[in-house]
């Protein structure tokens, strides 16, 4: 611990005496200075348009690195500038604090809030403060948006006529998070198109119903289907799905409502994706086709960063089996274990980019099997434009290099130790 207010004398000082001002004012009755844990605290009262509220002021070890704090001496929700019954979000704030401020100038920060919305004043009278807030998409996104994430292009698409087959795909609750990923044609033909329904992830799709219509705040199904203006069998169908979105498509932005299986509903936070996101893996690959032999722990990284840097077609070579022992090293994990290598990495590389063409033979080049099914699979090898060495097995590497000189392929060997 840092403990600033015991080697900080001067700062200490300066805030003892700025507070003690503060009692003179009429506005703060000063309590007791004490800790709270480990952190240096003063307790008071503010009045604010007749009304008294208990507070306490908590400096936190980093002060003045950090801003100090003003909560209710005991739960209270007092303002929507407020997190829950806790911390008043004050105009001095980790976005804009510098080490000048004092815990006096946060204490006149709360009673000015207070003062504004005099939420215990008895004559009725209760206003919002002006907000300052600035909450970015990303840090929004963890307070319960349960997002619904659509590509740029999908969502021009739907704001100027109806989409063709639009999909809503719903992805499995994690860290409290529910996306629901929209899409339409379009989408599903690009290289860094979204993936399908996977039951094994629990990742399942559910009904789309479209209104293009401009839609206010609407709190409940019923007026939800009296905005859309929806025939009576399409009402019909609404009512008897157990799950589906809700997308208005009137006006200059997508409105998206979640319809839950109990009939009760939810306005999502709609996030467009930009067009030029994942371009690597987008853009066309000057490379037909590359064999990778190998899918090992060197074999494995190289497959996800082909396909990261817009490699859409690869032929994966490997007879192996993913083994726990094999998991510190490896792109796969506990998830592919017990699985041949190369269908795991398959698997792996389509959740990297759905659209890739991955052809897999889970066989060893070097095994003991039919003449005719060997001269296949090096048939399948040698028609790829580029054949690439992961597998560290000398007599491999020399076989993959006669094939490659043979048919004129590029071949890149294990590199020297």
């Amino acid at each position: 611990m840092k403990f600033w207010w015991l080697t900080g004398f001067r700062r200490l000082a300066e805030e003892r005496s700025a507070i003690d001002a503060l009692a003179g004012e009429g506005w703060f009755a000063l309590g007791d200075w004490t800790l709270d844990g480990y952190r240096l605290a003063v307790d008071g009262v503010i009045t604010a348009r007749g009304a008294e509220y208990p507070v306490r002021l908590i400096y936190p070890d980093q002060f003045p690195l950090v801003p100090a704090w003003v909560e209710p001496r005991e739960e209270a929700r007092w303002s929507d500038h407020q997190y829950g019954e806790g911390v008043l979000c004050l105009e001095h704030r980790p976005d804009n604090w510098t080490a000048g401020v004092r815990g006096a100038d946060m204490l006149r920060s709360a009673h000015d809030l207070l003062n504004i919305e005099n939420p215990l004043g008895d004559n009725g009278e209760k206003v919002r403060a002006p907000s300052e807030h600035n909450i970015g998409a990303l840090q929004a996104y963890e307070w319960g948006a349960n997002p619904v994430l659509v590509s740029a292009g999908c969502s021009e698409r739907l704001l100027a006529a109806p989409a063709e087959d639009l999909r809503a795909v719903r992805f499995p609750t994690f860290d409290d998070v529910w996306p629901i990923v929209l899409n339409d044609a379009e989408d599903r033909v690009s290289a860094r198109r979204p993936p399908g329904t996977d039951f094994t992830e629990w990742r399942t799709e559910i009904p789309v119903f479209i209104a293009p219509v401009k839609a206010g705040e609407i709190e409940d199904r019923a007026a939800l289907l009296a905005a859309a203006s929806w025939s009576y069998d399409e009402v019909a169908a609404i009512n008897a799905c157990e799950a589906g979105v809700v997308i208005f498509t009137g006006g200059d932005k997508l409105r998206v409502y979640h319809l839950f299986n109990d009939h009760g509903m939810a306005l999502r936070r709609v996030y467009v994706l930009p067009d030029d996101s994942a371009a690597r893996s987008g853009r066309a690959s000057v490379v037909k086709r590359i064999a990778l032999v190998g899918a090992g722990s060197v074999g494995s990284k190289i497959a996800a960063s082909l396909v990261r840097s817009g490699v859409a077609a690869l032929t994966i070579i490997d007879g192996d089996v993913m083994l726990p022992g094999n998991i510190e090293r490896h792109e796969l994990d506990w998830r592919d274990v017990g699985f041949r290598k190369a269908l795991g990495l398959k698997r792996r590389l389509l959740n990297i980019a759905p659209g890739a063409d991955i052809k897999v033979i889970e066989q060893n080049l070097n095994w003991q099997r039919s003449a005719k099914t060997h001269a296949w699979q090096v048939d399948e090898l040698a028609a790829c434009d580029v054949i690439v060495d992961a597998t560290g097995d000398a007599a491999t590497a020399l076989f993959l290099g006669v094939i490659a000189a043979g048919n004129g392929r590029a071949f890149c060997p294990p590199s020297a130790p």
